[in-house]
């Protein structure tokens, strides 16, 4: 074999391997709902969060830095009234990413926020395509084929404009 032929093999190899360990809609969802009076907020435990919960009078009512519960519910939670939210988001390696402030009227509908743990790879126009849509890429992102760009066909990448926020690395 000549060598650019191995070397665009192993390119090839390098490129496409991570696919094979990595499901690629990996999000999970922080969410803020009302049931039966109580104000519920889960997925709090997603990656490393700081969050902090004000009531209608801005008296903070929870807080929790990178080790919160994944689960709170903070009951006597009265129809109409607005709850404010802080959430400050970290890469694994506690690097600072982003702030996603959020009021949640009580008794509306439920709030989300999409979360990706992993590293999201785009390697492809059909995974660019097939994303799951969330907000903040807690660990990095890569779009393309950074060991032989030839490889990729990616063309089109509105289909990630949901995305507000990445942390560690971006790679086009």
């Amino acid at each position: 074999m000549n060598k650019k032929l191995i070397t665009r093999l192993l390119g090839l190899f390098l490129g496409l391997f991570p696919l094979f360990l990595q499901a690629q809609n990996n999000c999970e969802t922080l969410s803020i709902e009302t049931i039966d009076n109580e104000l519920i907020v889960s997925g709090l435990a997603i990656g490393n969060t700081k969050a902090r919960i004000y009531n209608n009078n801005y008296e903070l009512v929870y807080t929790c830095e990178f080790d919160c519960e994944p689960t709170v519910t903070i009951p006597n939670a009265t129809a109409g009234e607005t709850y404010h939210f802080t959430f400050e988001f970290f890469t694994d390696n506690f690097a600072y990413i982003t702030q996603d402030n959020q009021d949640y009227t009580i008794g509306s509908s439920p709030l989300d926020i999409e979360l990706c743990k992993e590293t999201l790879k785009f390697h492809t126009q059909a995974e660019v395509d097939d994303f799951c849509g969330c907000e903040i890429a807690l660990n990095g992102m890569e779009i393309g084929n950074r060991f032989d760009p030839q490889l990729s066909d990616v063309f089109d990448i509105s289909n990630l404009s949901s995305i507000k926020a990445v942390g560690n690395t971006l790679i086009v």
